[in-house]
C-alpha cells in the first residue's frame, strides 16, 4: 500500500519537474498526463484488491478500509406458480389457456424463473414445454432454475439451471410433445395469414353490430380449433389495431398441449423424470452462501471461475437465489470508486454479490 502511495508521489513530482524544466507536457495535454500518472501509481493497489477478491476479506489503504459488498441473490426473478396457475388435475382448455398466458406475461419481465417440482405432482411436461418455449421465443427469462423436494436436503433443493431453449429442446425429444408443438406452430401460421376486421367495417351478417372485431378472414378452410372456439379470436387479435397478440404463439401452443392433456397423454415431471430429461443440460455448480472466504464454494471464486451469465447461490443445498456474474463484478468495482449500487436504476435495489 505504501509503495503505491510513494509511486503516485514520485510520478506526479516527475511530471511537475518536466513541466518546469522541459516545458513538457503542454498545457493542452497536462491533465491527461496527470491522470495517467495517477492510474499507474494506483496500479499496485488495484492488483492487491483484485488479488484479495479470490480470498475474501477487506483491504485497508491509508486508513480507508474497502469492504467487498455483501452478496445477495438476484431480486428480479419469479417463482412460477405450480401447474402454471391451474387447479390440480385440470387440463388446459379454452378458458385455462388465458391463465397460462398471464403467467408468461409476468415471467417475461424477469431475468430468472424458478420452477419448483416439489414432490413431482405439480408440473406436467406439457406445461413445462409451454413455459420454456415461450421464454425461449421472447428471450426472457434468461434462466430457468429447477428445484425439488429431495430426501437429504428437503424442499427447494437446487437441481440446476439452464437457458429455456435448452430445456425446450430436451422436452421436444419426446415424439408426442414434438407433434403437438408442430401442430401449434401450424395453427399460428394460419392465423398469420388471416385478415383481421377492424372497427368501422361493415358486418358480414345482418345481426352483427358494426364497429366490432368479427371472425378474421382466412384464405382457406381452417383446421385450427381456434376458429371454432369463440374466445380465441379476441385473444389472438387485440385492439386497438387488432394485430396479432404478442403471446399468440404461446396461446395456440397451450391449446395444442391441452389436446394431449385432455387425452391423458402427459407425464408428471418428478425428480427422476427431471434428471432423466435435463441432467445433460443443467448447470449445477453453485456458490454456498455461508461458505468461508478461503473455501472453493466462496462466491467470489465462483464468480471469477464462471463462464455463464449467472452464478447460483445455495444454502446447504437449497436454492437461495441467482447472482448475475456481470453485476457481481460491477459491485466490486463500484466499491473501489465509492459508487453505491443501491442507487442504481432510479433507486431500485440492485442485486449484489455474497460476502
Amino acid at each position: 500500500m505504501v509503495s503505491s502511495f510513494v509511486l503516485v508521489v514520485v510520478l506526479l513530482a516527475l511530471t511537475i519537474v518536466l513541466s518546469v524544466t522541459a516545458d513538457w507536457p503542454s498545457e493542452r495535454h497536462e491533465g491527461t498526463v496527470l491522470v495517467i500518472a495517477l492510474i499507474l501509481g494506483l496500479l499496485p493497489l488495484i492488483l492487491v484488491v483484485l488479488g484479495s477478491l479470490t480470498g475474501g476479506g477487506s483491504v485497508e489503504f491509508l486508513g480507508i478500509a474497502l469492504h467487498f459488498p455483501e452478496a445477495r441473490p438476484e431480486r428480479r426473478e419469479i417463482s412460477v406458480p405450480p401447474r402454471m396457475g391451474l387447479p390440480p388435475g385440470e387440463p388446459l382448455g379454452d378458458a385455462s389457456t388465458r391463465a397460462v398466458v398471464e403467467v408468461l406475461k409476468q415471467a417475461v419481465h424477469t431475468e430468472v424463473a424458478v420452477v419448483d417440482l416439489a414432490d413431482g405432482t405439480t408440473w406436467w411436461d406439457t406445461r413445462l414445454l409451454v413455459f420454456c418455449a415461450g421464454a425461449a421465443r421472447i428471450g426472457r427469462p434468461r434462466a430457468v432454475v429447477l428445484t425439488a423436494n429431495v430426501a437429504d436436503t428437503g424442499p427447494g433443493t437446487f437441481l440446476g439451471w439452464a437457458p429455456p431453449d435448452e430445456l425446450r429442446d430436451r422436452l421436444l425429444s419426446r415424439p408426442a410433445l414434438r407433434r403437438a408443438y408442430d401442430r401449434g406452430r401450424a395453427w399460428l401460421r394460419q392465423w398469420e395469414l388471416a385478415e383481421p376486421r377492424t372497427a368501422g367495417e361493415l358486418p358480414d351478417r345482418a345481426d352483427e353490430p358494426p364497429g366490432k372485431l368479427t371472425q378474421p378472414r382466412l384464405p382457406f378452410t381452417p383446421v385450427s380449433p381456434a376458429t371454432a372456439q369463440p374466445g380465441h379470436p379476441w385473444l389472438i387479435y387485440q385492439p386497438p389495431d387488432y394485430a396479432l397478440a404478442p403471446l399468440a404463439p404461446e396461446l395456440l401452443l397451450a391449446a395444442a398441449m391441452g389436446d394431449l392433456e385432455g387425452a391423458g397423454r402427459y407425464t408428471p415431471v418428478d425428480l427422476a423424470e427431471a434428471r432423466a430429461l435435463f441432467d445433460a443440460k443443467l448447470r449445477r455448480i453453485a456458490a454456498e452462501v455461508d461458505a468461508p472466504a478461503k473455501s472453493d464454494g466462496f462466491w467470489a471464486r465462483r464468480v471469477l471461475d464462471a463462464r455463464e451469465p449467472f452464478v447460483p447461490l445455495v444454502r446447504r443445498g437449497r436454492y437461495a437465489g441467482m447472482l448475475p456474474r456481470e453485476r457481481a463484478i460491477n459491485d466490486v468495482l463500484g466499491t473501489l470508486i465509492g459508487y453505491d449500487a443501491s442507487t442504481r436504476d432510479g433507486g431500485q435495489e440492485a442485486s449484489r454479490a455474497p460476502g
